[in-house]
């Protein structure tokens, strides 16, 4: 990142917890939605999309930055993760949250569907990883990025993460002109 990306997403982040302890909290939302999911199934395959609704709710009403991201939109898979972002002393972080990510390793009784490869085989971080099914959270950076989409498809090189939020926050400017109007 630059200055000018850094003054950017300052000002946009402004009214934002721009707190070492966010981390946490976003650990805290995450775990409780997937307590509450394990309340009534201890499987989480096919809850992408409700998990990151009510995780999204939950970041949105203590102010943490977060993004939709839909990897059918993306790779042609039909999942849903979330990307949280704070400021820290050192600058931006982003956190990928994918509490569901069980569902594309390799397990005895499970079948591969629409993809060649299990991603948590072909992921080369096995930090992230071991994270995403730990916690479902994990610290995230353009080769991180990068890491997890090629492990879905090698069909990703141009999906970069800073252009990535860059677009989805120039959509959410445009939506929020359009509601202005």
């Amino acid at each position: 990142m630059n200055n000018i990306d850094d003054f950017y997403n300052s000002i946009l982040n402004i009214r934002l917890q721009q707190n070492e302890k966010t981390k946490e909290l976003i650990q805290g939302i995450t775990k409780k939605a997937v307590d509450e999911v394990k309340k009534v199934t201890p499987d989480l395959d096919g809850f992408c999309k409700f998990l990151a609704s009510e995780i999204q709710e939950n970041l949105n009403q203590n102010g943490i930055r977060n993004y939709w991201i839909d990897l059918n939109e993306l790779i042609n898979v039909d999942h849903v993760v979330l990307i949280a972002e704070y400021r820290t002393a050192v600058g931006m972080q982003h956190l990928l949250i994918d509490p569901s990510f069980r569902q594309f390793t390799k397990q005895e009784n499970k079948k591969l569907i629409k993809l060649n490869d299990w991603p948590g085989e072909k992921i080369k971080d096995k930090n992230m990883v071991a994270d995403l099914l730990e916690s479902g959270i994990t610290e995230l950076d353009e080769k991180r990025w990068t890491d997890y989409l090629q492990g879905f498809t090698e069909n990703s090189q141009n999906i970069t993460l800073d252009n990535l939020l860059k677009e989805k926050l120039k959509r959410e400017e445009q939506e929020n002109d359009r509601k202005r109007k």
